[in-house]
């Protein structure tokens, strides 16, 4: 069976990592990366930020040059949400719909779920890739430390929040290392803090703003535009899903960032392939087509010009 997932709103999960009050039986990244089963990867260069015309990518290499693994950070609009791929051959043995965990905050508790689709890294290996990561604050909720919504349901009304439009740098200066764990054995990327990673990451996006003619000090504290009919526009979707796609088995990620008016109206869409694939063609701008929101408001509540920025995951359900 085929589903189409899109993140942070119609169709799928985020996984939020955020520093919640822990329960005794939760393990944090710094005690399960030194564990005996656990593979410690030390930088082998450093960061490298590239900037393209829809997506701020942070890459770093780490290993050795015969057991060479990779961590990128890459976000296609501002905020506090950034998708995440770690490859090399450490990943040798992950598969799709097994249980793995993930943790970066030092006094986040490590957080478990289904590894979605893997990929291939040019040169490097095996690639998990996580489309939609949050770092949060600890007053976020985490009833659902996952942060799974669900297609159907997607219509109901829910609450708008002011956020900032701004990778969080408090729980940056908090991550020592990104570990990733499956069946009690960790593999620790030793990152180090993230904050100066983080920080040319907010940079960036700020760019962006600017570059898609929006206005980067409105976006310090605003609340962001809602997009009202989720479900009709995750049923367009899925039903321009094509037939030689799925005869393939391709699974793909798209990025979709639109530019909302303050009446509503969108104004501008543009798509950031994520994975490469033959047969896959986003049809997430002729979605945005159909596509009705709430405009952003700024910090006293008016109207304001901004962005809505969400992912497309194609994959097999299990």
């Amino acid at each position: 069976m085929w589903s189409q997932h899109v993140l942070r709103g119609a169709i799928a999960a985020s996984i939020l990592v955020s520093s919640s009050p822990a329960l005794a039986k939760d393990v944090f990244p710094n005690e399960f990366a030194a564990g005996k089963k656990s593979v410690a990867l030390q930088p082998a260069a450093k960061w490298t930020l590239l900037k393209s015309e829809e997506s701020c990518q942070l890459t770093r290499r780490f290993g050795e040059e015969d057991n060479l693994h990779v961590l990128s950070i890459v976000q296609s609009a501002p905020g506090n949400t950034f998708s995440l791929t770690a490859a090399g051959p450490a990943f040798k043995y992950y598969r799709t719909g097994k249980p793995i965990s993930l943790g970066m905050q030092s006094d986040a508790p490590m957080v478990e779920f289904e590894l979605p689709p893997t990929g291939e890294y040019a040169g490097v290996g095996r690639a998990i890739i996580l489309s939609s990561v949050i770092i949060a604050d600890p007053n976020t909720p985490d009833a659902d430390r996952l942060g799974i919504s669900s297609p159907v349901d997607s219509d109901a009304p829910q609450e708008r929040v002011q956020l900032s439009a701004q990778l969080n740098m408090d729980e940056a200066a908090k991550i020592e290392r990104v570990v990733f764990g499956r069946r009690g054995k960790a593999i620790s990327f030793e990152t180090g803090t993230l904050t100066s990673a983080f920080g040319a990451l907010n940079a960036c996006t700020s760019e962006k703003l600017m570059n898609w003619g929006l206005d980067p000090q409105k976006h310090q504290t605003f609340t962001p535009a809602k997009l009202v009919n989720e479900r009709a526009v995750g049923e367009f979707l899925e039903s321009r899903y094509s037939h030689s796609a799925r005869v393939r088995g391709e699974q793909a990620i798209f990025r979709v960032r639109v530019n909302v008016e303050k009446d509503g109206r969108v104004s501008e869409c543009a798509v950031n392939a994520m994975t490469t694939t033959d047969k896959i063609v986003s049809p997430a701008c002729d979605a945005m087509e159909i596509a009705t929101f709430e405009p952003a408001l700024d910090a006293e509540g008016n109207p304001m010009r901004s962005f809505y920025s969400t992912t497309i995951s194609y994959r097999i359900a299990g």
